[in-house]
């Protein structure tokens, strides 16, 4: 899809009830970010949970797509009732996501609960805990994506520097070597 609507701007996809199709990974919003740069709105039913999440390899993308350097999307909507994370999940979630989008981005979530009166201080409780997940997902994504964003940057310097090291020294082996070599050869001769 993302390969084929390339200028999209906005998405709408969720699944709604139980008989609806089964939520995608977060490897989904890694492609859309990456192959729609105009994108400013995604909404998905997401499967946050992090050990179904594949890695995150701009190679595995598909080869003829030009790949956006930075992500544009602005908001990531996991949809009314999002995937239950589970303990200690939204430090994993958080970075995953700090990996993907930009520290900018807002993540939007919603929980409904359908309350059994036998249940109810149990699942009150287990909502308040989701509650709390979430908003530490919220909190800590963006520190995440500025710790990313940065190490990023310091990729391209690095790449940068490398590729002007290789320039350099395919100059001095074929052009400035006899010079260089004369040089030294005369100061290593002056020496002696």
């Amino acid at each position: 899809m993302a390969l084929a609507w390339p200028w999209l701007q906005q998405l709408k996809l969720e699944c709604l009830g139980q008989n609806g199709p089964d939520h995608t990974s977060l490897w989904a919003v890694f492609a859309f970010t990456r192959l729609c740069p105009h994108l400013a709105y995604l909404k998905l039913s997401i499967d946050t949970a992090p050990l179904d999440t594949p890695p995150f390899i701009a190679s595995s993308l598909p080869t003829q797509a030009e790949i956006a350097q930075a992500a544009a999307l602005e908001t990531l909507d996991f949809g009314y009732d999002p995937m239950r994370l589970g303990y200690d999940d939204e430090f994993v979630l958080a970075e995953l996501l700090g990996k993907i989008l930009p520290p900018r981005c807002s993540l939007l979530w919603e929980f409904s609960s359908d309350y059994d009166e036998d249940r109810l201080e149990d699942q009150l409780e287990d909502d308040r805990a989701q509650i709390n997940r979430w908003l530490a997902v919220e909190k800590l994504f963006p520190r995440f994506a500025e710790l990313y964003l940065k190490i990023n940057q310091l990729k391209k310097r690095l790449l940068f520097r490398r590729a002007v090291d290789l320039v350099l020294l395919w100059w001095f082996i074929h052009v400035g070597h006899v010079a260089v070599f004369r040089s030294h050869f005369q100061s290593y001769n002056s020496t002696l």
